[in-house]
């Protein structure tokens, strides 16, 4: 079938032998690493402004830090939790992807609440007198987003263990799954717990700064943001790795690094346990 937005380049490529999965592959390799070059890029800006423009004394440093320019600040914190609005929300249509299930009014009521704590953290960080109330509006919704990955990964296993008895089939076969799921979800849920907890910690402040805690919420901010990428790609990852059915399922996947693709396996889980019962029928 010819194409009529086809150029000699196109042509070029195609009679190389790249296929339409081998396009799609190169466009999402380098979609994703323009993502990840702007977010260094915007990181180079701020410690720039930090330590080049105006890091002439240690005394300098610690204030443009802290009470630097205000847009930063209340981009930063815009930007972390609209992160966990994003995660939830994926999670939770991955869940009813696996299922099947229309949308019950519990998650449409969780994504309510976690666009109303990003509207009220913009307003929070517009106004610095309510900075000690924008810190535990931000914390609740970080313990919401923690309480949703526990219970979405648990209906996840639900899910797969409900079909494996319905079909009186073993779920052994797919423990390894489950582990899997559990142990990437176990350490995304603590970490955004410890963060939350830390930020409802009362203490000294100074503007935003809780001196007590300071290195707790530094250290928390430093390892949740990554791990929020990081735990769902390494479970998927390890899936994708193991032999036999599993191997199948990875040459199907279109997209292995994206939270959504936790409702594919499970569905595609829910597939091997329908031929294991036909192949003992």
């Amino acid at each position: 079938m010819s194409n009529t937005n086809s150029t000699p380049l196109h042509d070029n490529i195609l009679q190389a032998g790249l296929t339409v999965d081998g396009e799609k592959s190169m466009i999402a390799a380098n979609l994703d690493s323009s993502i990840f070059l702007a977010f260094l890029m915007g990181m180079l800006t701020f410690k720039s402004f930090e330590f080049v423009d105006n890091g002439a004394t240690r005394d300098t440093i610690f204030l443009n830090d802290f009470g630097g320019q205000f847009i930063i600040a209340v981009l930063l914190s815009v930007l972390n939790v609209i992160s966990f609005v994003l995660g939830d929300v994926l999670l939770i249509h991955s869940h009813h992807i696996s299922s099947g299930a229309p949308y019950d009014n519990w998650d449409r009521k969780l994504k309510h609440s976690q666009a109303l704590l990003l509207a009220q953290t913009i307003g929070f960080s517009i106004a610095p007198s309510l900075q000690p109330i924008l810190n535990k509006v931000v914390a609740a919704g970080i313990l919401l987003s923690g309480c949703t990955t526990i219970i979405t990964t648990v209906l996840i296993i639900y899910r797969i263990h409900s079909f494996s008895r319905h079909y009186e089939i073993s779920s052994i076969k797919f423990r390894h799954i489950i582990d899997i799921v559990v142990q990437s979800g176990a350490v995304y849920a603590i970490s955004l717990l410890i963060f939350g907890v830390s930020g409802m910690l009362s203490g000294q402040r100074i503007v935003n700064l809780k001196v007590p805690t300071y290195n707790l919420d530094l250290w928390t901010t430093t390892l949740v943001l990554p791990i929020a990428g990081i735990s769902t790609t390494v479970m998927v990852a390890r899936v994708s790795t193991l032999s036999e059915n599993t191997t199948r399922l990875s040459q199907e996947s279109k997209h292995p690094t994206k939270l959504e693709d936790l409702g594919w396996w499970c569905e595609k889980a829910s597939t091997l346990l329908l031929e294991s019962r036909n192949a003992h029928n």
